[in-house]
């Protein structure tokens, strides 16, 4: 078209309003006024809502804007907008874009105004979005701007800081089983953040699990405990005769406290439950059964249709609601076709495992597992890790999600079928040596030395922790010596803390109203609690100190609906999530074997005690399988199962190449997950980030890892991929660091920035982890997010605001990981930014250092 044509037509008329609502409604929203049509060659704006006001704390409201063309043009045309009203723009609103651009061809463009939430109470104040500078065909029109209110919610913070909680949790540690008695221990911690008034512990013990009167085999005891300070606790001792027990039989046990008025409001009363079964000569059951068990080899396992985990055709796993089809392993062809783990070895590391269980006996190594236990456990064998306790043998339903055998006829199927197995109980012993031999650092009794995948379905309590240099130095044994050099995989689950609020009031609460009179004539506002922390998370998955560690594979949990299990830790510690699921009642959670007899087990504790769907008795008449094992814990097997997998297909594969298949193989799921961010101080911080894309092309969300993992193609990339081809590994050898203390501004967004400029690092190698070592004296550090950028600009979130193993803690010395630099290179200026969230408190940064792990990771395209 030529220049004269072209002029011609914008003479004509290029621009006019059109008004577009944003959620599907109609008129009625502010700026929906009838005006008269723009005069010929203008741009205009129009705005719709739903309401015509917009409140900062509710959720997913959104003002879309249109600028629209009257006539498509051949070159785009670019409007910018200004803001002009009282709300600042990214302290209390965002905008999509401010440079918008509508493409040839087309003859509008939209942006979105998003509110955001913030902590203060600042009064109500109005958007405005004005048009400004245009490029292309096109000038101003009539309607130019749009206002709206943005409505203030109050602040949220008032007194928070002075509800402080203590929060007990009770264990019930490992017995010590004699030849005539038996020692029932219980350890009794305060997690919180106040301390407790004194107060009782129970223990009872009885026929019935439901521990009636009736039932007992002895009158309640009990115990009197002091106030308990926060962080610390003690270990209580309760002895009972084997003669004490009338008969041969299944007995139960539980230790319960007499919650304290200090504790978190509508706490449960901390407890724990265990229990022994008593065999005919009057002792303790501490070895694994021979129970008949009749198998059908060949033959399809029943209940394989209904594990969600393997194939999710959205079938309810015997609860009552189902999932989303496909939300799984993604295993189709490995489960027609193979591979099943043949030849690789993996150890349970937890609290036992039933060697001689029909759906894992085949499969178990002889004598290749451990107990830890065998001194203190009379008749027990040092090689049957059997769990004594009648509630259910966590270790037996981990090793069920790897390696429950196939096709027998008679239970499930595990992930890798064919794997061989062990199991040392390091969770129930209390012996020194288990930590150390139990992951590789011993090569006779146990042989630990010969494993190829470690599970490590377990985890701390949490808190300001580094890593010791003995438990450092007994991974990173594992990864360079182990498997001939090729390196063991630790795998471990990523935390279940993610709800576990107990030790302060979040957030305040937010106003909403008047309530009637009270009876002394007074009127109080009616308020409605807003827990950020549901949005963002309690307990981090860095707060359990291994994670921090680059040789660690840390799992997340997600749900047969494809979305992070509520539970599940997050944290940019993650490297993968695995499916898990929920409790077996409303949502499935994993079925999975489970400690043989409707007398002991989980199935045994769950029946009549809660509300249970559970799997029908028809199907499961012997009660060896449940279908309520959740948590990371299940998560994580999940994950050991896979790796198998890549074993069998690639026996020279390293633990790094491990890491790098599953990242780059990984699937995003929740792919919409919004940012969460909230203004404070005048300035927005962001406390949960949208996925992100790392310059080396790798998703990656604190919540999930790189993704789901995606079987079939992590065994496709296994079999092309060339072993131990990414480069000789920089083990924390290059440390770059900054002590120029700086004030950290309370409650503010924007925090405290600092650089560190990394140079001098070998062209080509790329970051495989990066580790944060950062001190800040700080009088409440639950108030602190800590984030880093890279040189290439992608934001880690390290630690968010509001972490419950911070609460009251004073000052930080603190070590923290991230996987989300995976790929970039180090070179450049790392930025550290620390905010504080809360009000009331003031800290200075005193010096923080960055450690990296390189390597040579190619980039994902």
């Amino acid at each position: 078209m030529s220049p004269c044509r072209r002029f011609q037509r914008v003479l004509r008329a290029l621009l006019y309003a059109v008004l577009i609502a944003s959620c599907g409604g109609g008129g009625g929203g502010v700026g929906s006024n009838e005006q008269a049509p723009p005069p010929p060659s203008d741009v205009s704006l129009a705005l719709a809502a739903e309401v015509g006001e917009i409140n900062e704390w509710h959720e997913n409201t959104r003002i879309e804007l249109t600028i629209a063309l009257s006539e498509a043009q051949e070159d785009a045309v670019i409007v910018h907008l200004n803001s002009t009203g009282s709300a600042t723009l990214q302290g209390d609103f965002d905008l999509s874009e401010t440079r918008v651009r509508i493409p040839q061809g087309q003859t509008s463009a939209r942006v979105l105004v998003s509110p955001i939430r913030d902590f203060e109470g600042e009064g109500d104040e109005v958007i405005t979005i004005e048009l400004g500078t245009i490029e292309g065909n096109g000038q101003l029109g009539n309607a130019t701007s749009v206002s709206v209110d943005l409505i203030d919610q109050g602040a949220l913070f008032t007194d928070a800081k002075e509800d402080l909680y203590a929060k007990l949790y009770v264990f019930f540690g490992d017995p010590i089983i004699g030849p005539d008695e038996i020692d029932f221990l219980a350890s009794v911690y305060n997690v919180g953040a106040a301390a407790t008034s004194a107060t009782d512990l129970y223990f009872l013990a009885g026929h019935d699990k439901s521990l009636s009167g009736r039932t007992r085999i002895i009158p309640t005891e009990r115990v009197g405990m002091g106030p308990i300070m926060p962080g610390t606790g003690s270990r209580y001792r309760f002895s009972l005769k084997t003669k004490d027990f009338p008969e041969a039989g299944t007995y139960y046990a539980a230790f319960i406290v007499d919650s304290p008025p200090e504790e978190a409001p509508n706490s449960r009363s901390p407890q724990d439950y265990g229990g022994v079964v008593i065999d005919s000569d009057h002792n303790v059951r501490v070895r694994c059964p021979d129970l008949p068990r009749n198998q059908s080899p060949g033959m399809q396992d029943p209940l394989r249709a209904a594990q969600w985990n393997l194939e999710n055709t959205a079938q309810s796993a015997y609860a009552e609601q189902g999932g989303v089809a496909e939300e799984d392993l993604r295993m189709r062809e490995a489960l027609v076709n193979g591979p099943t783990g043949k030849g690789v070895r993996v150890a349970v590391v937890d609290t036992g495992m039933e060697i001689c269980h029909p759906d894992l006996a085949a499969n178990v190594e002889a004598d290749e597992s451990y107990n830890f236990n065998g001194a203190i456990w009379f008749k027990s064998l040092a090689t049957d890790p059997f769990f004594p306790s009648t509630y259910g043998d966590h270790g037996t339903s981990v090793a069920g999600i790897i390696g429950g055998i196939a096709d027998n006829g008679i239970g499930i199927r595990g992930v890798a079928p064919a794997a061989s197995l062990r199991a040392y109980n390091f969770l129930a012993t209390d012996d020194p040596r288990a930590e150390f031999d139990a992951h590789g650092a011993s090569e006779v009794k146990p042989n630990s030395a010969s494993v190829d995948i470690f599970n490590m379905s377990f985890g701390g309590l949490g808190g300001e922790y580094v890593t010791g240099s003995a438990s450092r130095a007994l991974f990173r044994n594992g990864v360079e010596n182990l498997r001939d050099g090729k390196g063991a995989v630790y795998v471990k689950a990523g935390g279940n803390g993610f709800g576990r609020c107990d030790s302060m009031r979040r957030i305040g609460e937010v106003e909403v109203g008047e309530s009637d009179e009270d009876d002394d004539g007074t009127s109080e506002p009616t308020l409605q609690p807003y827990n950020i922390n549901e949005q963002i998370g309690c307990v981090t998955t860095n707060s359990d100190a291994w994670h921090n560690l680059p040789y660690i594979l840390s799992i997340g949990a997600f749900g047969a609906d494809g979305v992070k299990s509520n539970y599940s830790s997050a944290g940019p510690a993650l490297w993968v999530t695995a499916p898990a699921g929920d409790s077996g009642i409303d949502h499935p959670g994993q079925i999975t074997t489970d400690q043989m007899g409707t007398e002991q087990g989980y199935d045994a504790f769950h029946s009549g005690l809660i509300r249970v769907v559970g799997i029908p008795k028809s199907e499961n008449p012997l009660g060896d399988y449940i279908n309520s094992f959740n948590g990371t814990s299940a998560a994580a097997p999940n994950a050991s199962g896979a790796i198998a997998l890549l074993f069998e297909v690639q026996p020279e594969l390293t633990w790094r190449d491990v890491k790098y298949i599953l990242a780059r193989s990984a699937r995003q799921i929740d792919a919409d997950i919004p940012e969460v961010k909230i203004g404070f101080g005048g300035e927005a911080a962001v406390l949960r980030h949208a996925w992100v894309v790392n310059a080396a092309g790798y998703p990656f969300h604190d919540w999930y890892g790189f993704g789901a993992i995606n079987v079939d193609e992590a065994v496709a990339l296994a079999r092309t991929h060339t072993p131990d081809s990414l480069g000789t590994f920089s083990d924390g050898e290059e440390m770059f660091s900054r002590e120029t203390s700086a004030e950290i501004p309370d409650h503010h967004g924007g925090g405290v920035r600092q650089t560190i400029n990394v140079s001098g690092i070998a062209s080509g190698l790329n970051v495989e982890g990066v580790v944060l070592n950062i001190e800040v004296t700080h009088p409440f550090t639950n108030d602190l997010g800590i984030y880093l950028v890279s040189p290439a600009g992608t934001t880690s979130l390290l630690n968010p605001p509001f972490n419950e193993i911070l609460t009251a803690n004073e000052d930080l010395d603190w070590e923290l990981l991230s996987n989300a630099f995976y790929g970039e290179s180090p070179l450049g200026e790392w930025t550290l930014k620390v905010i504080d969230a809360a009000p009331g408190d003031v800290g200075t940064l005193e010096s923080w250092s960055l450690t990296f792990y390189l390597g040579e990771i190619p980039e994902k395209t």
